[in-house]
């Protein structure tokens, strides 16, 4: 499988994962969670877009966005651990249930992870 389909599907299931989140667990997302999904919906954008045309200024882009993912997702898991201040668990909607928001958090940063070293990788092969 080519890198940049992979890493398409990685950014395309952290925004069902999203969705599934919100419509079907209905759990309204925080702001921090609506950074997360439209980021990914973002980068899933880009992957799409330099897989149709090569171009070479999108891994650039998508490396910028990766890491903009991981930065909030990072934000969000200390925040949890109790080693930051997150403003966004005060406020996080799903509130009942901590272990499902740090799950989220953990998934959005594994997958901010996985799409930083992939955009990073296509960007030193182009």
């Amino acid at each position: 499988m080519n890198l940049k389909a992979l890493l398409l599907t990685v950014t395309i299931f952290g925004v069902v994962l999203s969705f599934f989140v919100e419509y079907v667990i209905g759990a309204r997302p925080c702001m921090a969670c609506l950074i997360l999904r439209y980021s990914y919906l973002l980068l899933a954008v880009i992957y799409a877009a330099s897989m149709l045309h090569g171009g070479r200024i999108l891994p650039a882009i998508s490396i910028l966005v990766s890491v903009w993912i991981t930065a909030v997702a990072s934000w969000g898991v200390l925040g949890y651990l109790g080693i930051t201040k997150s403003p966004c668990i005060a406020t996080c909607p799903i509130g009942e249930d901590p272990n499902l928001e740090k799950t989220m958090f953990c998934l959005a940063l594994i997958g901010g992870i996985l799409v930083l070293t992939g955009s990073i990788k296509i960007y030193r092969s182009s």
